[in-house]
């Protein structure tokens, strides 16, 4: 199986000699003459090694060497978008495949499909739907059906204000939920209050760090009506505050 991320492939015995070397692309060819001759392999990204059974009976044992795909792999922020950087070790033909994955989301989505053709340095701009945490990793795809995979790169885009948005849904019965941002460590507090200005629940009363948040109130205990949802927070560092008062729609 030379499914691992190589772009080439050294095969030579503990003796000396070249049994084989060849690109990624050559490697397809060499692979199916080798599996045809009862070979019993072992192979991983690095030095392994291999096994061959002869016709006579007897076994060579071979060293195997691998040098990964894939040179450099990195991200870097630009306000709200992801840029990509990778090079290749070699000018070899597929298509790479860009997957990103967001915080909370399971497996990967694919977001571009970029042609190799010939080169060794490629870049992608990804414009990502919201603030969060994500994570890139990208699939060479070899023409000849290898495949390899890059290291994965996590980046996190943090909000440049506060806000606190309406909640949703809304009206809601009896459940919503309560979404909010802090550019930097704060003291948040989040209480509802119904519309005689009694408070009737305390959702956050902590210090958080800079980043997207969601809340869920369920207000089944509570009846029918109007109530407000009052966000107050501070700037741990500069003393810097923010307040925001919604209104919130109950109907049972």
């Amino acid at each position: 199986d030379f499914s691992s991320p190589v772009s080439s492939l050294e095969i030579g015995s503990f003796l000396g000699g070249s049994l084989l070397n060849g690109s990624l692309d050559e490697l397809a060819f060499y692979n199916t003459e080798l599996s045809a001759s009862d070979i019993l392999k072992h192979f991983q990204n690095g030095t392994s090694g291999l096994n061959y059974w002869g016709q006579d009976g007897t076994v060579r044992t071979f060293k195997i060497k691998a040098s990964p795909l894939f040179e450099q792999f990195s991200t870097s922020l630009s306000e709200k978008s992801v840029r990509l950087s990778w090079q290749t070790r070699s000018n070899i033909s597929g298509n790479f495949e860009l997957e990103r994955a967001s915080s909370g989301q399971d497996g990967w989505n694919k977001i571009a499909l970029i042609p190799s053709e010939g080169m060794k340095d490629f870049e992608f701009q990804d414009k990502v739907p919201e603030d969060g945490k994500y994570s890139y990793r990208i699939k060479f795809a070899a023409k000849n059906g290898g495949y390899a995979y890059s290291d994965v790169c996590d980046v996190e885009i943090l909000p440049s204000e506060y806000n606190l948005a309406q909640n949703y849904p809304n009206p809601f019965n009896p459940a919503t939920t309560i979404s909010y941002e802090l550019p930097n460590v704060s003291r948040v507090n989040l209480t509802v209050y119904n519309m005689l200005g009694e408070r009737v629940a305390e959702l956050v009363n902590e210090i958080q760090s800079a980043g997207s948040y969601k809340k869920v109130w369920n207000a089944g205990r509570l009846a029918s009506g109007m109530y407000l949802l009052r966000m107050e927070s501070r700037d741990v560092a500069s003393e810097k505050g923010f307040v925001k008062t919604l209104k919130m729609l109950m109907i049972k």
